[in-house]
């Protein structure tokens, strides 16, 4: 699985390319969606939007098509890794060390 997260000026744009990435692509529907993009500036308006979600490797390519196609820009693609408990965290040492 990858994660791929893609910029939008539009909110038009950004739900465009996440209707197309539904009807094309079986894909669960918690695993992309369309939101706001924070920031720090609270006053200031909500002008930018980020899609992001889960794919297939396979169907990568064809996610990166459709968020081209609507004006977006790709921020962010990498592999989803799932960590185990115990792989995450500082590293414990074993009893008989600690002492």
């Amino acid at each position: 699985m990858m994660v791929v997260g893609a910029r939008f000026r539009a909110l038009a744009g950004a739900r465009a390319a996440l209707r197309a990435i539904r009807t094309s692509i079986g894909v669960a529907a918690g695993d992309v969606g369309v939101r706001p993009l924070g920031g720090t500036s609270y006053e200031a308006p909500v002008d930018d939007f980020v899609l992001a979600g889960r794919f297939e490797d396979a169907d990568v390519p064809r996610v990166i098509g459709f968020v081209h196609a609507h004006g977006g820009r790709v921020i962010e693609r990498r592999n989803d890794t799932q960590r185990s408990p115990a792989t995450t965290g500082s590293p414990r040492r074993p009893a008989a060390l600690s002492r």
